[in-house]
């Protein structure tokens, strides 16, 4: 009985490795624009960076358009760049120079 205990603990704290090993590759994919070696995903999800040059892209090409649905897709995707860009000024920390270099005490 002991034993199972045991053995339920091992995979308790082998699923919360697991869990904490893909949340720090999907951090450091965000990160790194997706170099992450560890991380493999078979769809990964594009980064900030492409989400906004598709989005340009895609800008671009209805902003020559008078089809109404063309005049609303320029607008969302004008606000899905501001939310995005918004999202990524708000997830910034705030560091000083200091925070870079270890203090060593003589």
């Amino acid at each position: 009985m002991a034993e199972e205990q045991v053995s339920e603990q091992l995979t308790d704290e082998e699923i919360k490795n697991a869990v904490q090993e893909k949340r720090a590759g999907e951090q450091d994919r965000e990160v790194n624009g997706g170099d992450d070696d560890n991380y493999v995903d078979k769809d990964p999800r594009p980064i900030r960076g492409e989400v906004l040059q598709a989005s340009a892209i895609l800008r671009r090409y209805v902003r020559e358009s008078v089809d109404t649905f063309a005049r609303q897709m320029e607008t969302i995707l004008g606000r899905f760049s501001r939310q995005t860009r918004l999202e990524q000024v708000n997830s910034l920390v705030e560091t000083s120079i200091t925070d870079f270099f270890s203090s060593t005490t003589v």
